[in-house]
């Protein structure tokens, strides 16, 4: 479709946000230099702060100078250097930040190793939520909330919007096709209420979230009556405190005092805004790696590359001096290949967080991840999502992990238009379309004006349905069974990672640190073996170390793109790679490959 009927669209689409409370996501890390869990591990008997108040997103984006440092890969990093080290007591600043249900669980994970290696890991938030108070419950021997917080463990459930009674009262019609019937993606526009199906596809997902969420709580705090009105929240913090939900109440001074921190106490900062990166070589180190500088240290025996693939899909990036959020297939195509020709790199973890988005794209880069695949092993790391055209990258990969609480799934195909020719007529402008004599009258069939005849509604069904089969046929290759078992799990549905390893879609559980362990052993290489980050492209960092293989790249950037672009940001972080999603469709492409809902689970 044309630009005109892009903001209705996304606005509509982006509506649909499936609501419910859960853990931490987290991020990854910064520069093409070494890393190791070592260059993070403090002083023996060192106290050591974790701050997640800023969070850790896959990719932190940052403007002019991106920071990339306070991200998913470096937290992963700390947590394995604080493992191996001789820190005795774990301080956790938390904030109110609210992470994705995959990253929660690795952050649980280790900080719970943490406490079962008899260190002390006290934890301080200003407020809790379903997420962040799953990792403390399982993670802290203390917890402490702010005296004005609160306790928002008030149970899973989804909220979606459907607009099509106020389309038809103001005369747009919308017209929405998929393949699969769990996909669900146009009932925002095409129906008054969801389908059975969508409840079905959503509840399964949700029930399985709030199992772990329930299990972890019991198990972490210790009490088998935990879930005992857990979930009647919002609770004041002296409810909690009651409840036995969190140990003590207090401000963030209080809390570092408990932690046996002083005035005088030698603090190291493992992980935050103040911490230096992994790679130990701040600002600099980053521009170096993105620009080709010469200090790079050789890696005796090879070393395992870290190449994040977050966000929506795209042909082609926003870009500009705000740097391009999403994965673009001219970008992300161009680190594969470099990859591919590098022969010190011996395996890859591509670590995917993805909603799906441009199902040309999304094939593109799977030829490209299967041509990488061939020459050395290619371990895909599942953040809080692989759904749809996410999914169709992961199969690509040599292995799929992923946590229990991850989505994945949602194999399916949506496509279509909003027209608003009907709109305009009620207020006496009219459409009229011309043909060339003999022609079929579909030239204009991607037009916001005018809606499909029945004769183009079969034939944009049938194409879609091309895609479709070939996502089947993607799908079924990479995880090495028949179309027909693969279709037992597509049709558009969404599972979690449990359900997903159950039905074969995931080879293993567990997070960043378990996919760089099974790279390490597919490659033959030493589990001491050094991991590389691939810095994430955008910003003044970019027109350093340029674009891509294309000098024009950012000659191609388009006005649109960048205020397409600004438009999404102004969204919530869910919601706008939700809409980053189906943003390819809007601007013209037949079909995309979409999670139907935004899934916000905070």
């Amino acid at each position: 479709m044309r630009r005109a009927g892009a903001l209705a669209l996304t606005l509509a689409l982006c509506a649909c946000g499936a609501r419910a409370d859960a853990p931490p996501v987290a991020s990854s890390a910064s520069s093409g230099a070494p890393v190791s869990p070592a260059s993070v591990a403090p002083a023996a008997g060192a106290v050591v702060e974790l701050d997640l108040s800023r969070g850790a997103p896959e990719v932190r984006a940052g403007g002019l100078l991106r920071n990339d440092r306070v991200n998913f890969v470096e937290l992963s990093l700390a947590l394995e250097g604080l493992a191996a080290s001789d820190a005795t007591t774990v301080f956790v600043k938390f904030g109110g930040t609210r992470l994705g249900w995959g990253r929660s669980a690795e952050l649980a994970r280790g900080l719970a190793g943490l406490r079962a290696s008899r260190r002390r890991v006290i934890c301080h938030a200003d407020d809790l939520g379903n997420s962040s108070y799953w990792v403390a419950a399982q993670g802290c021997d203390r917890v402490w909330l702010s005296p004005a917080g609160g306790l928002s463990t008030t149970g899973f459930s989804t909220e979606l919007v459907f607009a099509k009674d106020l389309l038809d009262k103001v005369g747009v019609s919308a017209d929405i096709l998929q393949v699969g019937k769990y996909k669900g993606t146009g009932e925002t526009l095409t129906r008054a209420h969801a389908s059975d199906e969508v409840k079905a596809s959503l509840g399964g997902v949700l029930g399985d979230l709030r199992a772990r969420f329930l299990e972890g709580v019991q198990v972490g705090r210790g009490r088998h009556d935990a879930r005992v009105g857990l979930e009647d929240g919002p609770y004041s913090a002296e409810e909690a405190l009651a409840a036995g939900y969190v140990d003590a109440v207090g401000y963030l001074d209080a809390a570092r005092a408990d932690a046996g921190i002083t005035p005088t106490t030698k603090v190291s900062q493992v992980f935050g805004p103040s911490a230096r990166s992994a790679s130990g070589e701040g600002l600099v180190g980053l521009i170096r790696g993105l620009t080709g500088g010469k200090r790079r240290r050789s890696a005796r025996g090879g070393v395992v590359v870290v190449l994040r693939a977050e966000g929506a899909i795209s042909m082609e990036r926003a870009g500009g001096l705000t740097g391009g959020d999403g994965i673009d297939a001219r970008t992300l195509t161009a680190q594969l290949t470099r990859l591919g020709r590098d022969d010190q790199v011996k395996s890859v973890v591509l670590r995917v967080d993805s909603p799906g988005g441009s199902a040309l794209a999304s094939d593109l880069l799977w030829h490209e991840i299967v041509a990488l695949r061939k020459k050395k092993p290619v371990v895909v790391s599942v953040g809080d999502m692989a759904a749809s055209g996410g999914y169709y990258l992961a199969v690509a990969g040599t292995k799929i992990v992923a946590e229990e609480t991850s989505i994945v799934g949602s194999i399916g195909v949506v496509g279509g238009k909003v027209s608003l020719g009907p709109a305009l007529a009620r207020h006496g402008v009219n459409v009229e379309t011309v043909t060339a004599d003999g022609a079929e009258p579909r030239g204009g069939y991607l037009s916001p004006l005018t809606p499909w005849d029945d004769a183009t509604r079969a034939r944009v069904q049938a194409t879609m349905q091309g895609v479709y089969d070939l996502f089947l046929a993607r799908v079924a290759e990479g995880r090495g069974v028949t179309k027909e078992v693969a279709a037992t799990f597509a049709e558009g549905r969404v599972f979690s990672g449990r359900e997903g390893r159950a039905r074969g879609m995931v080879d293993d559980w567990g997070g960043l640190d378990r996919a760089i362990e099974i790279a390490k052993r597919e490659a033959s290489l030493d589990p001491q073996a050094q991991v590389r980050v691939v810095a994430a492209p955008g910003g003044l960092l970019e027109l350093l170390g340029g674009g891509g293989d294309d000098p024009g790249d950012e000659d191609a950037l388009s006005a649109r793109a960048v205020g397409e672009a600004r438009l999404l940001r102004e969204l919530s972080p869910p919601l706008a790679a939700h809409a980053a999603s189906l943003w390819p469709m809007v601007r013209g492409e037949r079909a995309v490959l979409a999670v139907p809902f935004a899934l916000l689970v905070p």
